[in-house]
């Protein structure tokens, strides 16, 4: 085993599974990484198909200890041999990197392109359990925010993209237990970032995992996440801690910096963001052929309906959406 410490975090790391239990040493909590996932790294040979490892069956592993807050592990020796001729020296380095009450964890390629295969992508870090007897949610920012209960009885494993489309509006998620001790996770490298969200049907609790997806056919660059572990807190607070991060990677737009530039900005401080949808043939309740419709003058009377029951006056976002029988947009 190995272990990083400080005042407020243990750190223990299996040295052959890469397995991390994380100690929060003020509120006691023992947040632990799951043992099973997806895959550590996905692996394709170029005439060979793709194949998914776990860190505990690489042959070699190389520790070194970087400084007493700094671990770093070098994994090789992987038995990938379709269609492969000659010993596979490519692995994957992973260094853990401990500051006051934040882990930063680093996957970095090893030698990935000089063989005849090479890692693609990779799920790795696994999820974190919640504390044990710990009621909570998975806090996600998933269309206008989600909260989703760490005992749901869904059977549900999803990955979603941090980066486009219909996932992740921002690159992080929460974990928020009923007492208030949490955790958040914030992506350093965003980009080609996609998020498991796994539910296992109450067994072991919902967990959010990274899936760094591949660049160009293949894992080219180190990828980032830190997770910042809190004795307590709440929503806003993780919402908060994101937004401080954004500012530090110099992402941050304040909507008094977009006043700035579009004033009109200026009257929807304060309203609410509501979604009109209007035509959809999406299956609804087993009717293959049943079109959800409504007519524009049904949508504008429940839109001033719920902004006069709301005492919204005009500080209000209408998002139109969903017509077109054959085809969207």
């Amino acid at each position: 085993m190995k272990t990083l410490k400080n005042s407020r975090l243990q750190v223990d790391i299996d040295e052959t599974s890469l397995t991390v239990s994380v100690r929060e040493l003020r509120s006691g909590k023992l947040w632990r990484m799951s043992e099973e996932g997806r895959g550590d790294i996905g692996v394709k040979g170029h005439c060979g198909p793709y194949q998914t490892f776990m860190f505990r069956e690489a042959k070699q592993r190389r520790w070194n200890n970087v400084s007493e807050s700094v671990l770093e592990a070098t994994l090789t020796g992987w038995p990938y041999s379709a269609n492969v001729w000659s010993p596979l020296g490519f692995g994957m380095i992973v260094r853990f990197i401990l500051n006051g009450d934040q882990l930063r964890v680093e996957l970095s390629p090893h030698c990935n392109e000089n063989y005849e295969a090479s890692i693609i992508d990779s799920f790795y870090p696994r999820g974190f359990l919640f504390p044990e007897k710990s009621a909570g949610d998975l806090v996600l920012p998933y269309s206008q925010g989600c909260l989703l209960d760490k005992n749901s009885k869904l059977d549900l494993d999803m990955v979603l993209p941090g980066y486009v489309g219909p996932g992740f509006v921002m690159p992080w998620w929460g974990q928020l237990c009923g007492d208030g001790a949490a955790l958040i996770a914030l992506a350093g490298t965003p980009d080609d970032l996609g998020f498991r969200i796994r539910c296992d049907g109450g067994k072991n609790g919902a967990t959010v995992s990274p899936y760094w997806q591949a660049t160009l056919g293949g894992f080219k660059y180190k990828r980032v996440i830190t997770y910042k572990f809190f004795e307590k807190t709440g929503v806003m607070g993780l919402a908060q801690a994101y937004r401080r991060h954004a500012e530090e990677q110099g992402q941050a737009v304040t909507l008094r910096d977009k006043v700035s530039e579009r004033p009109v900005v200026d009257s929807l401080i304060g309203g609410p963001h509501m979604h009109l949808w209007f035509m959809s043939t999406f299956n609804r309740f087993g009717q293959q052929s049943r079109v959800n419709f409504m007519r524009f003058s049904e949508g504008l009377r429940r839109y001033r309906k719920i902004c006069s029951l709301a005492g919204i006056g005009k500080k209000a976002l209408a998002h139109i959406d969903g017509w077109g029988r054959d085809g969207y947009d």
